[in-house]
């Protein structure tokens, strides 16, 4: 029953967030809100491709001249190396390899 509630909250959240970024692709934060969501919901190799796709879509909206927009860009970009660096390469925050 939890399971079900969480999962309903969680898929309304991420209908939420994919009117957000459509009506505004320059919203990062809501990028990062969304993207978040999605590493909180999975283990890492199993979401491992939406994530991807999401950091592709939101990457893909390069900001005008606006100093706060390039900074909230630069750390999506900050954000998603890290992803691919810890998280996609299985590796822990320490950068050892996890046990497999």
């Amino acid at each position: 029953m939890v399971y079900d509630v969480e999962r309903q909250n969680r898929d309304w959240r991420r209908l939420q967030y994919e009117h957000e970024v459509g009506n505004n692709p320059l919203n990062y934060d809501s990028w990062t809100a969304y993207i978040r969501l999605e590493e909180d919901s999975a283990p890492a190799p199993a979401n491992k491709h939406r994530i991807r796709e999401l950091y592709a879509r939101a990457l893909a909206n390069v900001p005008p001249l606006c100093k706060l927009l390039w900074k909230r860009y630069v750390d999506l970009w900050i954000d998603y190396a890290r992803y691919e660096e810890y998280v996609a390469a299985g590796r822990n925050a320490c950068g050892a390899n996890e046990v497999k």
